[in-house]
């Protein structure tokens, strides 16, 4: 995509990471798969987790929760416990979504899991996170929209593939690139529920891979600003390439062209 629409050729950059549905934008700019089939594919994604969401009888949602920077491993450890213990109602759903940043992490299901949780946590764990709800459609990266599971799965099992820069794709699930195209089919399916270690591929490029200078594409800057906050070249370190019109899309393919 990014050679046929931007005159950018993929092989100038070394890694592809993407946040959650961006990761199967990553997969079309590292050629792996095609825009069409990326399209087809989370629209289906999308619709599944949409039946699923609607089926919830009770009030579902995701809330970001901000705390001092370097606490977030604490308070991503007292959610897990929590879900382990026997707090959670048996009808309730409640899951670390992602984990952005230092600072930063999203919880998603049910809204009183997440209140409850809170709770517990502010109680009797001596932690005070932040707490924003997001305005989302779903409780997207629980188990609520485990339906997507096999949707994806089946999808990308019938869909062609080209494993040529598979090894330059950073996993959501796993916070590194992936080995294989078996590997990266299921991690792909299994997303849907899986926590996004965006922190974690963050750290693993810039420490493990040397990388120091990050292109961020998209309709606005969220996920650009989160990894211009982590690393150590901050933001300057990172090229913003964003559009939501025709204009802006314009001004973002002449942006990868001075690349």
């Amino acid at each position: 995509m990014l050679e046929k629409d931007f005159g950018v050729d993929p092989t100038k950059f070394d890694y592809f990471f993407g946040h959650s549905l961006g990761e199967f934008t990553a997969l079309v700019a590292a050629g792996i798969i095609s825009l069409k089939d990326a399209l087809l594919l989370v629209r289906q994604r999308g619709m599944s987790m949409a039946v699923a969401t609607a089926n919830c009888e009770n009030e579902v949602g995701m809330f970001a929760l901000i705390v001092e920077k370097g606490q977030v491993e604490n308070l991503e450890q007292q959610i897990k416990e929590f879900i382990d213990s026997e707090a959670l109602g048996e009808d309730e759903f409640l899951s670390i979504a992602n984990v952005n940043s230092s600072t930063q992490l999203v919880v998603s299901g049910h809204v009183s899991a997440i209140m409850h949780c809170l709770g517990q946590i502010r109680k009797f764990k001596g932690n005070d996170p932040r707490a924003v709800k997001l305005n989302v459609s779903a409780p997207f990266h629980s188990g609520i929209v485990a339906p997507a599971v096999s949707v994806v799965r089946r999808m990308l099992q019938e869909m062609d593939m080209d494993e040529g820069n598979v090894r330059k794709i950073v996993s959501n699930v796993r916070g590194r690139p992936y080995s294989h195209l078996i590997e990266m089919r299921e991690s792909l399916s299994r997303q849907c529920v899986e926590t996004v270690r965006w922190k974690d591929s963050i750290e693993w490029l810039e420490k493990n891979c040397g990388v120091k200078r990050w292109v961020g594409i998209g309709p606005g800057r969220v996920q650009t600003n989160l990894v211009g906050r982590e690393v150590n070249g901050g933001k300057a370190s990172v090229v913003a390439v964003e559009g939501m019109d025709a204009e802006g899309m314009e001004d973002a393919a002449n942006a990868l062209r001075d690349l």
